[in-house]
């Protein structure tokens, strides 16, 4: 089954994106039934994602491919997001192989608005694009026009398909059950109980003890599901988009890790923050 909530528009007044009537503040279960479907054509729901209001440029029809459209960079024009080793502000019409991965096979990647994250088999995170907020995870604000390596991320293995890039925000889930964040940390979207920005990977304290194995980075938000389905929310709470209630929805900013009740004590196996909404399949 699928949930949603939070902001049904862009100015939060409607809830089209969510096919409901009213901006919910607690998950609920899309209109049509007890099983989501993909369309009109009936198809169980695998997989969820929930977009962030300003789209990054990378696409990848490939591993190891990105591409872009002049539509698609315009506000991040010169952030040079794409790992190609071009010069900023450079739009490519075309896929093209990323610089500096020869010998990495890559298992996963994720497209923030200005940075781009990639997964590689051997478990290392690489980052490229801008470093504004240290949002790269490097230690400094630098840019980096081709991908490198997180390095305070080297002696921890992470879960396949687990690098999440938001708005301007990263966090990755290990495979010993740890969530990992750094980045602006306004509205408190890293979840260390502060609105502080990290430069390096930082792991998320109020989860110690709880083993998770996903998390997703929204716009302002950051969702995380431990490993018996349960979902964890924090970050910018306006609009309802953490599922934790009314009373929080219009709070303003949870700065740890809150536990959300869906309905029926569902428990929720992938989860999807956007950039005022969030998605989960339970």
């Amino acid at each position: 089954v699928a949930f949603s909530w939070g902001a049904g528009d862009l100015s939060g007044t409607s809830s089209m994106a969510l096919g409901g009537a009213a901006p919910p503040a607690r998950p609920i279960e899309p209109p049509g039934g007890a099983k989501a479907t993909g369309g009109d054509h009936g198809e169980e729901v695998v997989a969820v994602d929930a977009p962030s209001a300003v789209v990054s440029s990378v696409t990848v029809p490939e591993l190891l491919l990105a591409g872009g459209d002049a539509d698609d960079v315009i506000e991040v024009r010169n952030l040079a997001l794409l790992g190609l080793g071009m010069p900023t502000g450079a739009c490519v019409r075309v896929p093209a192989p990323l610089a500096g991965l020869r010998g990495v096979t890559v298992r996963e990647v994720a497209a923030g608005v200005a940075h781009t994250l990639l997964l590689g088999a051997c478990g290392r995170v690489f980052s490229c694009g801008s470093g504004r907020c240290g949002v790269l995870g490097h230690g400094d604000t630098a840019s980096h026009s081709t991908p490198k390596c997180v390095e305070a991320l080297s002696s921890h293995r992470i879960v396949s398909e687990q690098v999440s890039a938001g708005d301007f925000h990263s966090a990755v889930t290990t495979t010993d059950g740890h969530v990992y964040t750094w980045g602006w940390g306004g509205s408190g979207r890293l979840g260390h109980r502060d609105f502080s920005a990290q430069q390096f990977p930082m792991r998320v304290a109020a989860l110690e003890g709880t083993r998770m194995c996903q998390v997703s980075a929204g716009g302002s938000h950051t969702l995380a599901v431990s490993a018996v389905g349960e979902l964890y929310a924090w970050g910018c709470a306006t609009n309802g988009r953490l599922g934790l209630g009314e009373d929080v929805a219009w709070s303003g900013q949870v700065t740890a890790p809150a536990l959300v009740e869906l309905p029926g004590h569902a428990r929720v196996w992938q989860a999807s923050a956007g950039s005022s909404h969030s998605l989960v399949i339970a």
